[in-house]
């Protein structure tokens, strides 16, 4: 890929506001401007299909659409892009929804139990540029 963290463009798909807040403020901190934010999965599909997205961060617990469905959906729709599945669910629970992102071709970053660490934030989004 070979771009930077600060030109990337992040869907943030989150239901509960703090969170979403807290998630979009560690991705300001780390120079990425380009963020698109979504409390629902449905909507989260919409800002894919409108934006060039380079990556989407998803939680699992969502309404109306579960997260993994969500990345169903994204992986029949062939989004190329990098994904990272953060919940506050059961590891067993992650571990399901990364073998769904993986069955339908996405490009899983990686998983994480919220709440996010700035830290593991800036390493997995700097790896996956240079991919």
């Amino acid at each position: 890929m070979n771009t930077s963290v600060a030109d990337l463009t992040i869907v943030v798909l989150e239901d509960h506001e703090f969170q979403r807040n807290y998630l979009l403020l560690l991705l300001k901190q780390l120079g990425v401007s380009k963020l698109l934010e979504a409390e629902d999965g449905e909507s989260a599909l919409n800002l894919v299909s409108e934006h060039n997205v380079d990556v989407v961060i998803c939680d699992l617990k969502l309404p109306g659409m579960h997260g993994a469905e969500f990345l169903h959906h994204l992986g029949k729709r062939g989004f190329e892009g990098g994904v990272i599945i953060a919940s506050e669910e059961q590891q067993s629970v992650l571990e399901h929804s990364f073998q769904v992102a993986k069955m339908v071709g996405l490009q899983v970053i990686g998983t994480v139990a919220k709440p996010l660490r700035a830290e593991w934030l800036e390493s997995a989004l700097t790896g996956f540029c240079r991919e």
